[in-house]
């Protein structure tokens, strides 16, 4: 059997996006899909990880279509703007330093994304490979949700079966604010077209699964729910946490409303009720630059806090195998309400108790009774103070404890691949 995957967010481009579909490929291959991949041929990205391509099965088909997009003007802006002074510094900026409110004011006019503009390229390139090789299914995933409008084109044009996987949410997105009420007429329009001939639409949040289904109360299409997870290839059979000290780490960008402020705030409270505190702590931000630093120095802040800079998703790993304790930092309000990110899975895939400053919402909600997670709410810095001091006493007293195998067995990504796989099997054509 034959499926194409169209994805936006797919190797060489990096970050967190990628994983979902790359884990997808290199897992279906074994259960009897083998994958073509419809992909952009020319993102705009500062953020690249091209290691990933070597998890690809050998039967992959990669078609790369190319886009018309307007960050693609923004890029140029940036490469024609005299360089910026030394001491303006940003390591690690993921955005190649654009602004992300500019990113959002473009984004804003488009529907149901600045992507858009590769459907057209995109489909051409699906059906011209589909004359060659046919395909048994189409899955689409986002954001971007472009990608959906080109998944429903070629499947109805080639009557397939359609299976829509929404990372995050098309309606109702906390990052995303239409232009006017015109442009989230038409996004709601957009959603619902696509779903009107989708046979199955999977979600990676309960929260998620409960707002989509309430709002197609009459719906055809079948809904799932398949979180986000690990791969345990991807991780070390040891970790090499550091003696001396305990070592918290996040890992990930902060795209804004999303910031370090609430811990590190939390973190300045710790040090005033726990002077001792600093000699043995240290934080690590995998992917955020030194911003990380200057925001620890303005709350006086004296454990160690170091803003790494992005990094590929295997170096990324290795620094958690280092982490004593794994962070996760969510803004309150519509974030945290809908947001499973999926660093959670990889944290407890290394078996690392966790330490989320989010609010509340679905985080929050699966934490709750996990005993290797502390949930403080990010409105309220005594309560991160106090988990910091808790998990550094812990620490001292060699009483940390992560997950089991038990806990984390679900979330593998060859399991989710299997839930994929069970989905298709049922709705493919069968010649």
């Amino acid at each position: 059997m034959r499926l194409l995957l169209v994805t936006y967010e797919f190797p060489p481009r990096g970050g967190p996006g990628v994983q979902r579909p790359v884990k997808l490929v290199k897992y279906l291959e074994p259960l009897g899909w083998d994958v073509t991949v419809l992909t952009v041929k020319n993102p705009v990205t500062a953020i690249v990880d091209a290691t990933l391509l070597n998890e690809l099965p050998e039967s992959t088909q990669v078609l790369r279509a190319w886009s018309l997009e307007p960050m693609r003007l923004v890029s140029l802006f940036r490469r024609l703007r005299p360089t910026r002074a030394r001491g303006a510094n940003t390591r690690g900026s993921a955005s190649g330093g654009a602004s992300p409110a500019l990113i959002k004011r473009i984004q804003s006019w488009f529907v149901p994304d600045e992507k858009r503009f590769w459907k057209p390229w995109a489909v051409r390139a699906a059906l011209r490979a589909a004359r060659v090789t046919p395909f048994d299914a189409v899955l689409s995933t986002g954001p971007p949700h472009t990608a959906h409008l080109i998944g429903s084109t070629v499947a109805e044009r080639l009557s397939l079966p359609h299976v829509v996987d929404f990372r995050d949410p098309w309606i109702g997105y906390f990052n995303y604010r239409a232009a006017t009420e015109f442009h989230s007429l038409l996004n709601e329009r957009a959603e619902r077209t696509v779903l009107e001939h989708a046979a199955v639409a999977t979600v990676v949040t309960p929260s998620m699964l409960e707002i989509l289904e309430s709002r197609y109360p009459k719906r055809q299409f079948r809904t799932a729910l398949i979180t986000n997870g690990f791969d345990p290839a991807d991780l070390p059979e040891t970790r090499e946490p550091d003696p001396e000290h305990c070592r918290f780490v996040h890992t990930g960008v902060f795209t804004p409303p999303r910031s370090p402020e609430p811990f590190l705030h939390g973190l300045a409270r710790a040090e005033e009720s726990n002077p001792s505190l600093a000699q043995r702590l240290r934080v690590d931000f995998v992917g955020a630059g030194i911003e990380v630093e200057e925001m620890a120095r303005s709350y006086g802040i004296l454990s160690a806090v170091r803003g790494l800079g992005y990094m590929d998703h295997a170096a990324s790993i290795k620094r958690l195998a280092r982490a004593d304790v794994a962070l996760v930092l969510l803004s309150p309000g519509r974030e945290s309400e809908v947001s499973l990110t999926g660093k959670v899975f990889e944290y407890m895939g290394m078996r690392l108790p966790i330490l989320a400053a989010v609010g509340t919402g679905a985080v929050a909600n699966f934490l709750a009774d996990k005993d290797y997670a502390v949930v403080a709410d990010s409105d309220h810095p005594d309560e991160i103070a106090g988990a910091i001091n808790e998990y550094v006493r812990q620490w001292s007293a060699g009483e940390l404890t992560g997950p089991g195998p038990e806990d984390v067995r679900p979330f593998s990504r060859e399991f989710q691949a299997a839930q994929f796989a069970a989905l298709l099997d049922e709705f493919a054509r069968k010649d």
